[in-house]
């Protein structure tokens, strides 16, 4: 008999991949937009802490100017009490200190789209990047980094092996700093900078993440994970997983405090009596 948690993901799953068939029967431009709002809807809508709000926009960071080159993401976890701007056309900004993980969303995976999807990540996780560390009731913690996600309804291929590949190969074209989380011991990943998509979630197929997600390590279930594997993947448990981990990045938003005056840059004032 199935639990009560994997029978809830079993019916998320059976509503995502109806919603997938009808977006790729139609094959229209604003089947994207009604894909990325059921994912939101179904996966972190209603099952993500209150302080914890899901959107859609670009990041940002304190020195970012007019001209730099941002990504338009379709998912972003944020900590929403902090203020997010509202820029030109209605595009929603948020400060990259309160997002705790942001998800693109695809209808049909292809290659080309983990490459896209692991450019924007580099470009998102490389951005200034320096809150405070603060207090909480078990002492000083940590800011979480931002974990990035690719989710998919479907892919050119039918075997999550594949995408595995798939991601070593585009992983292998770039500096993703991933030499330096072979040499750190899989106990210690989760803490990592890695520049790289954290996870790659294929619905009905399984999933590919990094071993550096927000909870503990294979090698800490006493699994013996050899320094230089940094890959898991599995065929099934994709939407379980993902939800666990944009929920664990989330909670430790809860003690983070954003210096959004870093964002106000310096004039020349006059001070006086």
């Amino acid at each position: 008999m199935a639990s009560i948690f994997s029978s809830h993901f079993d019916a998320i799953r059976a509503r995502l991949l109806a919603e997938g068939q009808i977006a790729n029967a139609f094959q229209h431009n604003t089947n994207k937009g009604n894909i990325r709002e059921v994912f939101a809807k179904e996966m972190l809508n209603n099952s993500t802490p209150q302080f914890c709000s899901v959107g859609s926009g670009e990041i940002i960071h304190r020195h970012m100017q007019d001209d730099e080159e941002r990504n338009q993401i379709d998912v972003i976890l944020y900590n929403n009490r902090f203020p997010k701007l509202t820029g030109a056309g209605g595009v929603d900004l948020f400060f990259v200190e309160t997002v705790s993980s942001f998800i693109e969303v695809k209808s049909t995976l292809s290659k080309a789209d983990i490459r896209q999807a692991a450019k924007a990540s580099k470009r998102i996780k490389s951005y200034p990047y320096a809150p405070p560390q603060r207090f909480n009731p078990t002492g000083m913690v940590k800011t979480p980094r931002p974990f990035s996600f690719l989710f998919a309804y479907g892919a050119q291929v039918s075997n999550i092996d594949t995408v595995a590949e798939w991601m070593k190969d585009i992983a292998a074209e770039d500096d993703y700093n991933l030499d330096a989380l072979i040499e750190t011991h899989p106990s210690k990943r989760r803490h990592f900078p890695n520049l790289f998509l954290d996870g790659v979630f294929v619905l009905g197929k399984g999933y590919v993440t990094l071993d550096a997600m927000p909870f503990e390590s294979p090698s800490a279930q006493g699994t013996d994970v050899p320094n230089d594997h940094i890959w898991i993947r599995s065929g099934e448990g994709e939407l379980e997983v993902l939800w666990a981990a944009v929920n664990i990045a989330s909670e430790k938003l809860l003690w983070n405090e954003v210096e959004l005056g870093e964002y106000v840059p310096p004039r020349m004032i006059a001070v006086s009596n």
